[in-house]
């Protein structure tokens, strides 16, 4: 009796990352189940066009963490298939889902099969798939052609169609079969499986050898298991019919499971071993496939019909699945969690653990990218720029363009993790944004804007950089600027006037765009005349290369074979700005040079370059092979045509190319001129020759050298340095001014919340001592020397809150001051959410909430711990966001004004010496000058209370610096002083402006 029992391979199971209606769809469960079952170490497919079956193959290969090499070969010609009708389209299409994922392991080669069979060794590929229609004399040159290159012992061949009358395959697989133990499928036109090895492997050979009984039942198995993936369409929305088609299916397998669980019960009986293994096999069916259909569209359907209203659409559509996102919070969670702020702080402890902490890593503002590309598109400046804010500490939530969700959805967006960091999400629209070909307005940017803030409020994002890559986002970036006071970053990339695919609409759009963003980017020196007439900052960003990635890679491989000749390389996309004519020119003129091209091929006629025996078109390759094919070029190139477009680039490639020494060729664009002393520049056809012809045997060490090192220093980190600090002087900037006092275990405590949580992208602190008697001036040098936004006077005396604070601001810059205790801790966000509301020029001064002071402004916690108060203060934040309320008096732990304000007002009063009704008086003349003074609901400080006067407190001299200091505030304002007391406000959201 056979052994053989597909549960055994529960990768069979998994569901499919690529779907479309394909007939091999059907087929995938019993292809992961080969991959499983083989486990190749070479797998190669013929007849790839959408990917449904190779992807398929892909995903088990990673899912399973196998060490095997996958290849894909097509000629991707125009005909219908999948979908498709377009066959540059569907390579497009391809790449786009399949380097990012399996560029590692996994290439895709635009090639005949003839042409490519010369590029394997024979007796290599263990699992051979011969797709498509094929006339029976070219399936069986194929069969023929690629038999030697397969694994003599443990090699299988997969051919699909094999049922189809009129094909080829079902002619050849009739003759086959005859020679080679096999399996076959009747369903979606069959799959036929060939053993050509001379050992079978054993778990085929289960298969092989099973009884016409079990194998029937197998079959039956994959074949129910591949129609569900038919019967379920990509998008999920799906009818009562289909339902209904599913539930059926589900019985079916269920049937067909308990009838595999007998034949092993059986067997089991006979061999008296694994008993307890199918349970858990079982158990795998159900997590794996019956739970998973059940919750997503049984289970939503019927609570649909359970009542939930008529009207309301269906929750399969509206189904969002929100992958978790990283905390703001840069501290660990083990610190945070070991410091308590309630009832009371603990000095010893917090000294013993803040001195055992690192550096505290500054907290860096989140980033909305709206994007020009999708991330899994060709990996390029906007992938390499978002990766460097991830890598610096930023959140980037990148918005996805080739799919949104309906209008109606709920929530109205979700998230996938592309990396540490980085999120790409996909929005709830009344249409697919069209990038490039309009600017996105009306209902539908609406729309995308109700979607972001629902993204805002979730994700806890208090403040953001509006990154624009495309002047189609320019009326919905400048809006989210003016509900969120999000500063836009408009990232100029190319000259869009002519650009291809790029509307006149558009083009137009980007002069408001570029007199309206807070940053424009250039990256390039010919784009700097964007910016002429503009008020505001321009920095010029040039491309980079990831130096230390192309560095790390670029190491011996086996990607190119070579032979005598030199491999002249060139990798970016073969568009219209790629000189056809030149490359075809150069080389027809030097058939003794090998050139490869990598890079998709979009609008252009390539046939004759092509044609060409020593140039060899590879389509477009995974990022991560970029490093590996430049260790074989021998020279590179950058052939483009000369126009205003190709005039204001400055080519990615040149950088690449140099990170490993390579000599360049290049054409003569206006932003390489300056760089003659590391590529050569071409000024003619014949130039370009005798320049390829000189790189090509170039044999100069130091010039290659020269050529890294300048490589080097053009790293895509400068450029994130280059915006960064552009956009923070962009940004007015806010003085922090903090008096202190003794109590070094609460200097250090509020000073690295400051450190960790202000992501306001421009502040300095101003620290004024008034002579502690502690180690706190020591610990204050420390701390300026290593934050050079720090700075610290040190008095040789008691100089008083009010003096010291008047120092501080004395010594400040910013346009906001922002008097804060020493004994607060702040929460991630507490800047961005303070100073918002000072957008309102009524508002003179406006305050937190808190959980200790003497008035209004105090609310009810729930907190013990930082990483407690921090989650408390989140989620306060997006429950009462823009929020505020007029009060009476606004305490002084905490306050933020404009300049003007204080400039108006004036100094606080020093007369209140030490401290106490300097903030009564403050308030009352901010209110005297006709502002509102104002408590934030959405913003909250954490604040110890009294710790500046607990000794006097102890000794008694408190009730009398207090009674002094109110009778000094009643004679100047010619008033008795009301006690404040705790009470509700109310607060309501702020206007705009």
């Amino acid at each position: 009796m056979s052994k053989f029992n597909p549960l055994d391979y529960p990768v069979s199971l998994s569901y499919p990352q690529r779907l479309t209606l394909s007939a091999w769809a059907a087929h995938i469960p019993f292809g992961m189940f080969l991959v499983d079952a083989l486990r190749p170490r070479l797998l190669v497919e013929l007849g790839t066009f959408s990917g449904v079956s190779y992807c398929a193959f892909c995903q088990a290969v990673k899912e399973l963490n196998l060490e095997t090499r996958c290849l894909a070969v097509g000629t991707w010609e125009d005909f219908e298939q999948d979908g498709f009708h377009d066959g540059a389209e569907a390579l497009k299409d391809l790449r786009a889902y399949h380097d990012p994922l399996y560029g590692e392991f996994s290439s895709l080669i635009q090639s005949r099969f003839d042409h490519a069979v010369s590029d394997f060794e024979d007796g290599t590929i263990d699992l051979l798939h011969i797709d498509g229609l094929h006339t029976y004399e070219a399936v069986t040159h194929d069969f023929e052609t690629w038999l030697p290159k397969m694994n003599g012992e443990r090699g299988v061949l997969l051919l699909h169609n094999i049922t189809v009358r009129d094909s080829g395959v079902c002619r050849l697989w009739e003759e086959l079969k005859q020679i080679y133990p096999h399996f076959e499928f009747k369903h979606e036109h069959g799959l036929g499986l060939l053993a050509t090895g001379s050992r079978t492997p054993e778990a085929l050979d289960k298969l092989l050898s099973a009884t016409p009984e079990e194998q029937s039942i197998v079959r039956e198995y994959f074949s129910q298991l591949g129609q569900r993936l038919q019967v379920r369409p990509d998008k999920e929305h799906e009818s009562d019919a289909q339902l209904k088609t599913i539930a059926a299916q589900q019985e079916t397998i269920d049937a067909l499971s308990a009838e595999l669980t007998a034949v092993d019960t059986r067997l089991n009986l006979i061999l008296n071993t694994r008993s307890w293994r199918w349970a858990n096999r079982l158990g795998r069916i159900k997590m794996r496939f019956f739970e998973p259909v059940y919750d997503r569209l049984i289970k939503p359907l019927r609570k649909r019909l359970n009542g939930h209203g008529p009207g309301v659409q269906s929750e399969v559509e509206s189904l969002v699945t929100c992958a978790p996102v990283a905390p703001k919070a840069c501290m660990s969670d083990r610190l945070k969690d070991s410091i308590a702020l309630l009832p009371s702080p603990d000095s010893k402890q917090i000294l013993k653990l803040l001195e055992k902490q690192a550096p505290a890593p500054l907290h860096k503002t989140d980033v909305i990218c709206f994007s020009i590309i999708d991330w899994d598109f060709r990996y390029q400046r906007p992938q390499q720029l978002m990766s460097q804010f991830a890598a610096h500490g930023h959140r980037v939530f990148l918005i996805k363009l080739k799919e949104v969700l309906p209008p109606q959805a709920h929530p109205r967006f979700s998230l996938t993790e592309i990396k540490k960091n980085v999120y790409e999400v996909t929005l709830a629209s009344e249409h697919q944004p069209r990038i490039n070909q309009e600017v996105v307005k009306g209902t539908n940017a609406d729309s995308l804007l109700r979607s972001l803030n629902e993204l805002k409020l979730a994700c806890n994002i208090d403040g953001a950089i509006g990154y624009v890559m495309t002047p189609s986002w320019t009326r919905v970036a400048l809006a989210a600027r003016e509900r969120w006071g999000w500063p836009v970053v408009y990232d100029c990339m190319d000259e869009w006037e002519d650009f291809p695919g790029v509307t006149q609409m558009v083009a137009r759009a980007e002069h408001e765009l570029v007199r309206d963003c807070d940053l424009l980017v250039v990256s390039s020196a010919s784009l700097l005349d964007k910016g002429r007439e503009r008020k505001g900052p321009t920095a010029l960003a040039r491309n980079a290369v990831d130096f230390e990635y192309y560095e790390r890679r670029c190491q011996p491989n086996e990607l190119i074979k070579k032979d005598s000749r030199a491999v002249v390389g060139f990798f970016g996309a073969i568009a219209d700005w790629f000189d056809v004519e030149l490359m075809t020119y150069v080389a027809s003129e030097r058939p003794q040079y090998s050139f490869v091209l990598l890079g998709g091929v979009f609008d252009v006629d390539v046939s004759r370059l092509s044609s060409l025996l020593n140039v060899r078109l590879l389509g477009q390759q995974p990022y991560e092979t970029m490093p590996q094919y430049l260790y074989h070029f021998d020279a590179c190139l950058i052939p483009f045509k000369l126009s205003r477009i190709t005039h204001a680039t400055d080519p990615v490639k040149m950088y690449e190319y140099l990170s490993a020494g390579k000599p360049v060729v290049s054409v003569a664009l206006s932003e390489l001129q300056s760089y003659e002393d590391y590529i050569y520049i071409a000024r003619s056809r014949e130039e370009f020759l005798d320049k390829l012809d000189a790189a090509v045997h170039e044999d100069d060490p130091q010039i290659r050298e020269r050529r890294r090192e300048f490589a080097s220093r053009n790293d895509w980190r400068d450029r994130y340095e280059t915006i960064i600090g552009s956009l923070s002087e962009a940004t007015p900037l806010a003085s922090i001014v903090i008096v202190t006092y003794n109590n070094l275990a609460l200097n250090m405590l509020c000073l690295e919340s400051i450190l960790r949580n202000t992501e306001y992208l421009n502040y300095e602190v101003i620290v004024i001592d008034n002579n502690s008697a502690d180690a706190t001036p020591e610990f204050l040098r420390r701390l300026a020397d290593t934050h050079p936004n720090i700075h610290v006077i040190l008095n040789p005396d008691n100089q008083g809150f009010a003096r010291a604070n008047n120092q501080g601001i004395g010594m400040s810059r910013g346009k906001y001051i922002v008097l804060l205790n020493n004994d607060t801790v702040v929460p991630p966000g507490w800047l961005t959410l303070l100073l918002k509301h000072l957008d309102d020029p009524q508002v003179g001064i406006v305050g937190p909430v808190t959980n200790f002071v003497g008035n209004e402004a105090k609310v009810e916690v729930d907190y013990k711990t930082w990483s407690e108060m921090e989650r408390f203060a989140s989620e306060r934040a997006r429950l009462h966001e823009s929020e505020s309320a007029s009060i009476r008096m606004l305490a002084m732990f905490c306050l933020a004004m404009r300049r003007d304000t204080f400039e108006r007002v004036g100094p606080l009063d020093e007369q209140f010496g030490v401290g106490m009704f300097e903030d009564d008086d403050y308030t009352e003349r901010v209110k005297a000058a006709g502002y509102k003074v104002v408590c934030a609901a959405d913003a909250f400080v954490h604040h110890f209370g009294q710790a500046a006067f607990k000794k006097l407190i102890e000794t008694g001299e408190y009730a009398a610096l207090f009674d002094e200091n109110r009778r000094r505030f009643e004679a100047k304002w010619k008033t008795r002083w009301v006690p404040h007391s705790n009470g509700s406000l109310k607060f309501e959201r702020t206007p705009k402006p």
